[in-house]
């Protein structure tokens, strides 16, 4: 295949003003650095930030320039005060006007709570994407949307492919649904109107997916559909090993390290398809550009699966959580971890290495003033697993040549900037990245 001659990446952002939404998420602060640090020419980042804990945008963006180093790039963050999961995405006139600039959306707000709601999936990864979509629609100088969704799309079908898969059933019935339906209602019916799905969030995201599908064809949007699997600590980039959360089996790993998971239901060949959030990150850029919208050409769908060509296999896992170091004293029990496909010897172990055990702590604690918060972990360990129980007795096929065909898009010179390639991409070194960054937040 010969290589594609594209214009530098860098100057496509040169000057250019972008719209993000889920900046102040793992896939998103990454991706902020990753654009201001390698495309430092760009005009204005504008993130889309709701009122948290009393703070406004800007309170939480210079938090975001604090805890993420971007001291130097200040000037280039504005935020757009605004929240996802309202109409027009609670943007002010006055805000949407500012907006009419930007060449550049990058839509990645989204709840990756598996068992949320059906109302407020729908309204949060559904609703909140055909309000992103109407923002595009006004935006006349808008040269590419990616839409970040997930490789998990299809979850009944094994083998994921990178195409658009037939809706399962009408995204503006199932808004609507949310807007007037009472909660309760949705809750009992959830099993039913998700089609016995295996998560809200796989569905919504599914009807997300054709949100974005429907305004291209209605209004020429030029759409990229960019599908990460599971994202986890990066490779290299800002730092080897940087992760901001404990979300799936991340967090499995930490309370294994603090010998508070002791057991784990599922076949010992089950495989996780994880992507370092640095690569998936560089993917979304060069999508960007790749699939760049020149003047009144007729866009057409390109869907991108961001998923790794190297799997972590349970096996590699066992391995690198005997070889973790226990140098934290807030560790519980010494570190170690049952792989059994036996539900009863399952909950044998579950019972007496980490229920009672956390009982008794929480007990101690209480007697002595302090807080008790072990039986709450024990539930949080509890929900990761429910949530990943369905994933992990199957074996997901996830093609991604679009992904890697992205790497013939970008000029030499900036080969070592963007490329999406895993060539030092090894499991065991991640896991140790991660573990050193395990100890800084258990010390």
């Amino acid at each position: 295949m010969e290589e594609i001659k594209l214009k530098s990446i860098e100057k496509f952002y040169e000057g250019a003003e972008i719209f993000i939404t889920g900046g102040t998420g793992f896939v998103g602060k990454v991706l902020i650095e990753k654009l201001l640090r390698s495309c430092p020419n760009i005009k204005t980042i504008y993130l889309l930030i709701r009122r948290k804990k009393g703070k406004n945008g800007e309170e939480r963006i210079q938090e975001l320039v604090t805890n993420n180093k971007l001291s130097d790039f200040v000037n280039k963050l504005h935020a757009i005060d605004g929240d996802v999961m309202e109409i027009n995405l609670g943007i002010s006139n006055s805000d949407r006007e500012k907006l009419k600039a930007c060449s550049v959306i990058f839509h990645a707000a989204a709840s990756v709570r598996f068992n949320d709601p059906l109302r407020k999936a729908i309204l949060l990864n559904t609703r909140g994407t055909r309000e992103t979509c109407k923002l595009a629609t006004e935006l006349p100088n808008l040269k590419s949307f990616v839409h970040v969704s997930t490789a998990y799309i299809e979850p009944r079908n094994l083998y994921v492919e990178e195409k658009v898969y037939p809706i399962h059933a009408n995204w503006r019935t199932y808004i609507n649904y949310a807007e007037n339906v009472e909660e309760e209602i949705l809750n009992f019916l959830t099993p039913k109107l998700t089609k016995f799905a295996p998560n809200t969030y796989t569905f919504t995201k599914h009807l997300a997916e054709h949100v974005c599908i429907d305004y291209m064809k209605e209004y020429n949007l030029p759409v990229i559909i960019y599908r990460p699997s599971i994202v986890t600590a990066s490779e290299v980039e800002p730092v080897p090993g940087y992760l901001d959360n404990l979300n799936g089996p991340v967090g499995l790993i930490i309370a294994a390290q603090l010998g508070l998971y002791h057991v784990s239901v599922g076949n010992v060949s089950f495989e996780l398809n994880m992507i370092p959030v640095d690569i998936c990150v560089k993917g979304m850029i060069v999508a960007s550009v790749k699939n760049a919208k020149q003047n009144d050409e007729v866009c057409e769908i390109e869907v991108i699966n961001a998923a790794s060509i190297k799997h972590l296999t349970v096996l590699v896992l066992m391995h690198a959580i005997k070889t973790f170091k226990q140098n934290s004293l807030k560790v519980i029990d010494v570190t170690s971890v049952t792989f059994t496909s036996c539900t009863a010897y399952a909950w044998m172990i579950r019972i007496f290495r980490q229920i009672i055990p956390s009982v008794i702590i929480d007990s101690l604690l209480k007697m002595t003033k302090n807080e008790p918060r072990l039986m709450k972990i024990q539930r949080l360990i509890f929900d990761a697993e429910r949530n990943l129980k369905y994933f992990q007795y199957r074996k997901f096929k996830i093609p991604n040549h679009n992904f890697h065909d992205l790497n013939l898009n970008i000029p030499l010179n900036e080969r070592k900037d963007f490329m999406v390639n895993e060539v030092s991409f090894n499991q065991l070194e991640l896991m140790g990245q991660v573990q050193e960054v395990i100890f800084l937040i258990l010390i």
